[in-house]
């Protein structure tokens, strides 16, 4: 049986002062933290351009005068700050890859962060039209 002790450190054999038993593992998608299983939504490698789209209009803008992240992205990609390549890629892209070059460039000149990333593609793979 395994065990974690305070550190979150896990070995297998006898339970020593201050340990905790790890039960089963509920699913792939659980981690044992603080003494207790977690659901870890995974990050979606690939979403659609209509997901990617609406997930960015349900995202309030972080920069004055945009209503929305759509707007904003809208308005960067008819700049001329950004790359000829992006906006192309932007504009005929049928899917999103995470870990693209152009999501990497552009992400932050928009001001995401990894996390704010991960958390687009997670809601935007729950968007159904």
């Amino acid at each position: 049986m395994p065990y974690v002790n305070t550190d979150g450190q896990v070995h297998w054999g006898d339970q020593q002062p201050g340990e905790v038993e790890i039960p089963e593992r509920p699913s792939t998608q659980h981690v044992w933290t603080n003494g207790a299983w977690v659901f870890v939504q995974p990050v979606p490698q690939f979403v659609t351009r209509f997901q990617a789209r609406a997930s960015l209009l349900n995202s309030p803008s972080r920069h004055e005068g945009f209503s929305n992240m759509l707007d904003e992205v809208e308005a960067f990609m008819a700049s001329n700050q950004v790359d000829p390549l992006a906006r192309l890629a932007w504009t005929d892209a049928q899917e999103f890859k995470r870990t693209s070059p152009t999501i990497q460039d552009l992400a932050p000149l928009l001001g995401l962060s990894d996390e704010d990333l991960d958390l687009l593609f997670i809601a935007a793979a729950g968007i159904d039209a």
